[in-house]
């Protein structure tokens, strides 16, 4: 098979600098889905393979609205997913694997984040597909890499968080370790993945050829803690938890507001927002020893600091509160529930929301583009797709089948 042309015309009502790009997801869960759905926020023609054989997690979630049609109903899966158009393909059976490697050879993009060798077994690892395909750009987000002594492990974001050391710091002092409460490995991996895409992009450019970037979800969530690192380097003991409190800003933690379950998060980068703050509570004597005037002298003794503060947060809203700090030069935020997130004056200017119509779960609100970008803004277009919805459409655009030739496949169970 012959390398043969990318991109054909863009959708109708799709807009955005990545237009004429098209974009195989291959993925599950978030990683590597997110990472597509980004591009797809921009223009790109971005195609979910997916099949009701081995159904990914995302569909899984509880349902909104009932048992029927549950697996068009998960949240996350709303999120993820929108902008892309979704493909059927059993690629266990050998035809519908030959399908998914012609249309992955008729794509600029190809993206992964599964276990090690998935993929390769059905002539779908970069090998395979760049033989016929030079210019294809091969994403593999993976757990840890497909090199070195860890490379065969099979993870999910609560193990890759273990292995990076994150958890180890997330705790109270003196107290056990936490760790993390969340996939933190998958959205950091899905951002490094996508600018690793925007870089391979402009190299093809130049060069005309594709390239493998094997990004390790373990490695890029290590550059997190890089402060943490460099300063065990230089010496100093920090490979425990420290609560909210930084190893550069004193004082900085949460802090009790007025109300039932009530905080506010205070943070003073210097010694100028420090005596901010000791304005802004009235100056009070236990504020003003010689000791806090400098970072390291409250950094040596952050507990009375922290005492202090609360007391005087305690009787005030939280809203109050980091309005008077803000305007004083203080970084302060309250902290938002679940309803405050969706009211708040500030994340409604952002856009960080979005209304979909989907037509199984009807009206659903979605996280909105991360990105503001003047002269070239991305849009949310549609809703997530429905399983196999444009199985039909993308086959006859990009393998030239017709109607017959999907009825047979579809009838003998290859796209489903």
């Amino acid at each position: 098979m012959s390398e043969s042309a990318s991109s054909t015309p863009a959708p109708r009502g799709r807009s955005g600098p990545l237009v004429g790009l098209r974009v195989i997801d291959a993925g599950n869960m978030i990683a590597g889905p997110l990472a597509a759905t980004q591009l797809a926020d921009f223009g790109a023609d971005v195609i979910k393979v997916e099949s009701r054989k081995r159904l990914d997690p995302m569909r899984m979630d509880r349902p909104l609205i009932g048992s029927e049609n549950a697996i068009e109903q998960g949240s996350l899966h709303q999120s993820v997913n929108r902008n892309k158009r979704s493909v059927a393909i059993d690629i266990s059976d050998p035809r519908g694997a030959d399908l998914a490697r012609r249309l992955a050879v008729r794509c600029d993009v190809f993206i992964e984040n599964l276990s090690p060798g998935a993929l390769e077994k059905y002539g779908l690892g970069y090998a395979s597909l760049s033989a016929d395909r030079p210019r294809l750009i091969y994403v593999s987000l993976g757990a840890v890499g497909r090199e070195g002594p860890l490379s065969g492990i099979r993870a999910y974001a609560p193990v890759i968080t273990a292995l990076a050391g994150v958890d180890s710091l997330t705790g109270y002092p003196g107290e056990r370790v936490l760790g993390l409460q969340h996939g933190l490995a998958d959205p950091n991996a899905s951002i490094h993945g996508l600018i690793a895409v925007l870089a391979a992009l402009h190299e093809r450019d130049r060069s005309g050829q594709g390239q493998m970037i094997d990004l390790s979800q373990l490695e890029s969530l290590v550059s997190l803690i890089g402060g943490h690192l460099v300063a065990q380097q230089m010496g100093a003991r920090i490979d425990r938890p420290i609560g909210d409190r930084d190893i550069w800003m004193a004082p900085h933690g949460v802090y009790p507001a007025e109300g039932d379950d009530a905080w506010v998060a205070l943070a003073c980068p210097s010694d100028e927002s420090w005596c901010a703050l000791r304005r802004l509570m009235g100056d009070p004597a236990w504020a003003a020893e010689d000791r806090y005037a400098t970072r390291e002298g409250r950094l040596a003794d952050p507990g009375p600091i922290d005492e202090g503060i609360a007391r005087w947060t305690a009787t005030r809203d939280r809203w109050a509160i980091s309005q008077e700090a803000q305007a004083a030069g203080i970084l302060a935020a309250p902290l938002l529930d679940t309803a405050d997130r969706f009211s708040d004056d500030h994340l409604q200017e952002r856009g960080l929301y979005a209304s979909v119509e989907h037509p199984v779960v009807g009206t659903e609100v979605i996280y909105g583009i991360p990105w503001r970008l003047s002269r070239t803004p991305g849009s949310i277009r549609h809703a997530a797709p429905l399983l196999g919805q444009h199985t039909r459409e993308v086959l006859g655009e990009a393998l030239g089948l017709d109607g017959a030739a999907v009825a047979e496949l579809e009838d003998a169970g290859v796209l489903t």
